[in-house]
């Protein structure tokens, strides 16, 4: 017999509550709802005027990136240094010795217990930012174009996106916004990708704000059991591809601007024709219906109430989502994805990003600094366009 998971039961009883017929709107939660998830819209999926570049238009989270980049630029070496030497140091000993306090929280568990791979590449990967920092060792191996990629570029930048996307994803997710987008596209969404309706929130961040955060947003879903594995497998692979700034970046770059839309387009196409056809196909296909729990997924009635329209159903059911959730869960969920990133994403960043950048090293007919570099350059600038 299937079983569905508690997060399933909270969303049948966020449903049920908002189905009554008696059903009383809070105006706070509405209030709750309406301006957090404006918020929430301003860091991630509103364009705006770029306060740094005339006449070019960005996101809320580039403008605060950008300006944090200014005042903070010498303090994040060393900042990073402390996430990257701790995480370094504290995993292989919490994976190998699994300290009780460690294993009696659950985050800290998920978080500092873990595989061979992955404790070594954070060692690993600590050893090569000291290394980096305080410029010990061969520039093959800390210069520009291999350890200052991740060093010097990737880390800062991540820093800076997740310390202001960490606490605005929680805005996007626990306070109505996913529930009424949802609603209002789950007979869209359902029958042709095989997803929940609310993971239109992860395709509008994808392509508004970059690929990076609708993975976050989709990871932070499916950590809460509102996706299966099945689901957010194909909300990643199909949905988290390329961003607007993105795509108009690889557009000057060939030096062909004008085709801009044309582009974008046809990359949405594409987009679209692919995930109708992985979703149905191995190994999507193959990967089974379950939450993170182990639980698995039932059957949900998501049909309208006969009594409401979809638009009254959608925005009931946000309310409700909103009046159930406490302002607290913003600074709570919100430091649990910056400790994500900053303990476990930073030094995976520095071990694998530098020891990918050697291989061109190894292969004569790779070894063109000009290519490598440039490479590299553009990966920067496309990170930047993309925040």
């Amino acid at each position: 017999m299937e079983v569905e998971s508690e997060k399933d039961e909270e969303e049948k009883s966020v449903s049920d509550a908002a189905m009554d017929p008696d059903f009383v709107m809070d105006r706070s939660a509405m209030w709750k709802f309406i301006i957090l998830s404006i918020l929430g819209a301003l860091v991630f999926l509103v364009p705006l005027p770029d306060p740094y570049e005339p006449e070019a238009f960005t996101i809320g989270l580039g403008i605060m990136v950008d300006t944090a980049e200014i005042y903070l630029v010498d303090i994040l070496p060393w900042a990073a240094l402390i996430f990257i030497g701790f995480s370094g140091i504290f995993t292989p000993y919490a994976s190998l010795a699994k300290p009780d306090f460690i294993k009696e929280n659950d985050f800290l568990e998920k978080l500092f217990i873990t595989g061979p791979v992955y404790y070594i590449s954070r060692f690993v990967g600590m050893v090569f930012y000291v290394m980096f920092l305080f410029e010990i060792g061969p520039q093959w191996l800390i210069g520009p174009a291999t350890g200052g990629v991740p060093g010097d570029l990737l880390i800062p930048l991540i820093m800076l996106l997740f310390l202001f996307s960490g606490p605005a994803i929680v805005l996007l997710t626990d306070f109505g916004l996913m529930e009424f987008i949802g609603t209002m596209i789950r007979k869209l969404m359902r029958p042709l990708f095989k997803i929940p309706g609310r993971s239109g929130i992860d395709t509008i961040a994808s392509v508004l704000a970059s690929s990076t955060v609708g993975v976050v947003v989709t990871t932070t879903q499916y950590d809460k059991n509102y996706y299966t594995g099945k689901e957010a497998a194909i909300i990643a692979s199909n949905f988290s591809l390329v961003s607007v700034p993105y795509i108009l970046f690889m557009a000057t770059t060939v030096g062909h601007p004008e085709l801009f839309f044309q582009l974008l387009i046809s990359c949405w196409i594409v987009s679209i024709i692919i995930a109708l056809i992985l979703c149905r196909i191995w190994p999507l296909k193959g990967i089974e219906q379950t939450y993170k729990d182990g639980t698995t997924a039932g059957e949900l009635d998501e049909k309208t109430p006969e009594h409401l329209s979809l638009p009254q159903w959608a925005v009931r059911t946000a309310v409700e989502k909103a009046r159930r959730t406490s302002m607290k869960v913003i600074p709570e969920d919100g430091a649990k994805i910056i400790g994500k990133i900053y303990f476990s994403l930073l030094p995976l960043v520095m071990a694998w990003a530098t020891s990918l950048s050697l291989s061109p090293k190894k292969h004569p007919f790779l070894n063109g600094s000009l290519i490598h570099s440039d490479f590299y350059s553009n990966s920067w600038v496309s990170q930047k366009l993309s925040i």
